[in-house]
């Protein structure tokens, strides 16, 4: 008899197995989910931009008149390309999203327009745009000293025109308005 219970037990448990072998993913109940906890917004802390300004520059712009005349004037051309490829350097820089190439755009554009500036010291145009450059990479110091560089400039009779129509530039330039205060009283204004 035990033979039997057991060969009876054994095609039970073979049976038992072969219906839950076949059945489908999807049969029997399904679980119960649970919901999640709901959790509160941890704090933000606040942002607060500062930006820092560099306010010492080392440059003087103290240069021999006669000397400075002779390389206006064999210089001009040269300062005048300098500063179109700068400015193209600036546009890019201000073009583009990525912090590096925005930096050594701007660096780039620094050297064009300090060269362009040792060609023809009194180039009015090479001189904002060194301003402008300078206040993007936050050279405040050196940035205020080429705008006062653009008052000097406009005492001369030679150049008053340019560096007065630089200076109602930069007095509209929202490059400058971190320290407008600051980049007016170099214009005079």
């Amino acid at each position: 008899m035990t033979t039997r219970r057991g060969s009876a037990v054994l095609c039970a448990l073979s049976a038992l197995l072969m219906v839950a072998a076949c059945s489908g993913p999807y049969a029997g109940s399904p679980e119960k989910l649970k919901k999640p906890v709901k959790k509160p917004m941890p704090d933000e802390a606040p942002i607060s931009a500062v930006i820092v300004f560099a306010d010492d520059c080392p440059v003087k712009f103290q240069e021999e008149p006669g000397k400075a005349m002779q390389q206006h004037k064999t210089g001009k051309r040269a300062a005048d390309q300098k500063t179109a490829q700068a400015d193209e350097l600036l546009d890019k820089a201000r073009a583009t999203t990525v912090d590096k190439d925005k930096a050594s755009q701007t660096a780039d554009a620094i050297a064009k327009l300090r060269s362009a500036l040792i060609d023809d010291p009194y180039h009015a145009e090479a001189t904002y745009k060194l301003a402008h450059a300078y206040a993007r990479a936050r050279r405040k110091g050196c940035a205020i000293a080429l705008l006062g560089r653009l008052n000097a400039l406009e005492k001369y009779n030679d150049f008053a025109g340019d560096a007065k129509r630089k200076k109602d530039e930069a007095e509209t330039d929202p490059v400058f308005q971190p320290f407008r205060k600051d980049a007016n009283g170099a214009l005079n204004r």
